[in-house]
């Protein structure tokens, strides 16, 4: 069964066509002052007629925050870029910093990403509000909308807390159009806010029937994802049980406008902006080169932006600009319950992971990519012998598994919060290709000066407006 997010061009506001007539007594100073022409205020997005509005509005600012567009990169490329799956081909020195993990916090291009996940999260508050006031208990349509509004939201939060620095502050903006500061919360209290919203999310998907049958599964693997961060591995594993392996959601990209392109595909294709990665730092994986069918490594006839790097792109993610970008999928669901059995050494983790491989329909060609050959099963794995071994294997598997869904730094963040991992050993370490080293960050810092005007965050000489930079 699948279920794909359709991402429509909709305003995050209502536009509004406004005829003015002017009778020979008014003042032209009074024209040439009206408020808000063109733009409706969140008061008026009011009544059942709206939701559909804000609806649409919450899978918009999602794709872009999460996915990116034509204009502006999405969390996918930024973790990418930051971890191990991409590397830098370009020149722009703020991008530069994601790929050495030496961020400052004035950065242009980071905080376009920041704002645009705020901007999703105060999307979603709205959307949900307003569902609550006008919605119909007894809508099926009503509930799994709002079943879809609170899985973006809870994934919002997700991002949140794997990406950035403890001490996120979620604004809002009122009825009356006011913003409201929000207040710093740590990483954990992020990860319980994710945990309430699929929670919500999986009793709205029960309340709409059997066409929530999707945004269940889809609330299921987000909390259980959540959990594992939070090193609540058995809990994890029973939320997922449940889910097929078969089931995806994913936002759907398109021609339509360039807001809808596939953010990956134009920051590598069109762009040749960074490339897939290849045993980057010295603790990488063989993405480029492994020949993996999960991402298709292919050698364009083109460089990268800087004219020597050779432009790999991951065609299975990037055979052009309308392939879906991947939220959730019951593949996850397995990798979940794969590394909780090999941290309990329990040996049905291999029998898990054998099973997708061998499983070539989890990997088809994406129906974009002409030419594609039927792939065949990839060849079984072996049992390494050792606890951490067995567990560096599963998290290998996820990486191939989840390229380009942003999960890679919330799992490089996992091994060391959890398993006490160092940072060299888990992140690209050591002497960086374009000279100097690597830098020691491991999540991005709230931007300034974007929220330097939030009286809630207090910044301090240490960790600027973080309240930590622990992972």
């Amino acid at each position: 069964m699948q279920r794909k997010l359709i991402v429509r061009r909709v305003a995050r506001t209502v536009v509004t066509a406004v005829g003015l007539s002017v009778a020979a007594s008014c003042s032209t100073d009074e024209v040439l002052s009206v408020e808000d022409i063109d733009v409706a205020r969140p008061a008026a997005l009011t009544g059942a007629s709206a939701l559909p509005a804000v609806y649409a509005a919450v899978l918009t600012d999602f794709q872009v925050a999460y996915a990116g567009s034509n204009a502006t990169e999405g969390h996918v490329n930024l973790t990418g870029v930051f971890t191990d799956e991409l590397q830098f081909a370009e020149t722009f020195p703020t991008r530069v910093q994601w790929d050495r993990r030496a961020l400052e916090p004035v950065n242009t291009s980071t905080e376009g990403v920041f704002r645009n996940l705020l901007r999703a999260n105060a999307t979603a508050d709205l959307a949900a509000r307003r569902f609550a006031e006008f919605g119909v208990a007894t809508s099926s349509t009503d509930n799994l909308r709002r079943a879809e509004i609170y899985n973006l939201w809870g994934n919002i939060y997700l991002l949140a807390a794997e990406t950035w620095c403890s001490g996120v502050p979620f604004s809002r903006i009122s009825d009356s159009g006011e913003l409201q500061y929000g207040t710093p919360q740590t990483t954990a209290q992020i990860f319980a806010l994710a945990v309430s919203k699929f929670d919500s999310a999986a009793t709205f998907a029960t309340a709409a029937g059997t066409s929530g049958a999707t945004q269940l599964q889809v609330s299921a693997i987000g909390k259980g994802r959540t959990l594992m961060n939070l090193g609540q591995y058995a809990a994890a594993a029973t939320a997922v049980t449940a889910v097929p392996v078969a089931i995806r959601y994913d936002v759907l990209h398109s021609n339509n406008s360039p807001r809808q392109n596939n953010g990956l595909w134009t920051f590598m294709v069109n762009g040749r902006r960074w490339v897939v990665a290849n045993n980057k730092g010295g603790t990488g994986a063989p993405f480029a080169t492994g020949n993996d069918p999960r991402i298709r490594p292919t050698t364009l006839n083109n460089t990268g932006f800087d004219g020597l790097t050779p432009l790999v792109v991951p065609n299975s993610l990037v055979a052009d600009r309308t392939v879906p970008t991947n939220v959730a999928r019951g593949v996850e669901a397995r990798l979940i319950e794969a590394e909780v059995a090999a941290r309990n050494g329990d040996a049905s983790y291999l029998t898990i992971l054998n099973t997708l491989r061998a499983n070539t329909a989890l990997y088809a060609c994406p129906p974009q990519l002409a030419g594609c050959t039927a792939p065949t099963a990839l060849a079984p794995l072996t049992d390494p012998g050792t606890a951490g071994a067995r567990l560096d294997l599963v998290i290998r598997e996820r990486g191939f598994w989840l390229y380009g869904t942003s999960h890679r730094l919330g799992d490089f963040r996992r091994l060391m919060r959890n398993d006490n991992r160092t940072s060299a050993s888990v992140f690209p370490s050591g002497n960086y290709p374009a000279g100097g080293t690597y830098g020691a960050d491991v999540n991005f810092p709230i931007p300034q000066p974007d929220e330097a005007g939030n009286p809630n965050v207090v910044a301090n000489n240490v960790n600027g407006l973080c309240l930590d930079r622990r992972p």
